[in-house]
């Protein structure tokens, strides 16, 4: 059996199954075009596409710039709120025990808040 790009041999045929040898053939290249192995030249780029690159990369470094900041101010005023926060505890407990406890209580809580932070 001849088939175009290959030859098949039947070598055994079994019960079991049938063996056969297939001798590929060299490719021809009659009628097929040679590649260009070289890489497709690279354009240089224009003016025009520089700054539209140039203004997207100040564009995002302008949106980092902001996120940050907003990040810092939000972390500032939430650090402003807890401290607020902590003083309008201190000084109910100052209301419900009394003055002479409470110069105790709020060094060793306000201890114990600071190693909270860390």
């Amino acid at each position: 059996c001849v088939i175009s790009d290959m030859e098949v041999i039947e070598l055994n045929k079994r019960t079991s199954g049938q063996s056969f040898e297939v001798i590929l053939k060299p490719p021809s290249f009659d009628g097929i075009p040679e590649f260009n192995a070289s890489l497709p030249r690279r354009r240089d780029p224009s003016l025009e596409e520089i700054q539209k690159k140039l203004e997207a990369i100040e564009e995002n470094n302008n949106f980092i710039k902001t996120a940050k900041e907003k990040l810092a101010h939000k972390m500032e005023s939430n650090k402003e709120n807890r401290e607020a926060h902590l003083a309008a505890m201190l000084e109910r407990l100052q209301e419900k025990v009394g003055l002479g406890e409470v110069g105790e209580l709020g060094s060793s809580f306000s201890r114990v808040m600071e190693s909270q932070e860390l």
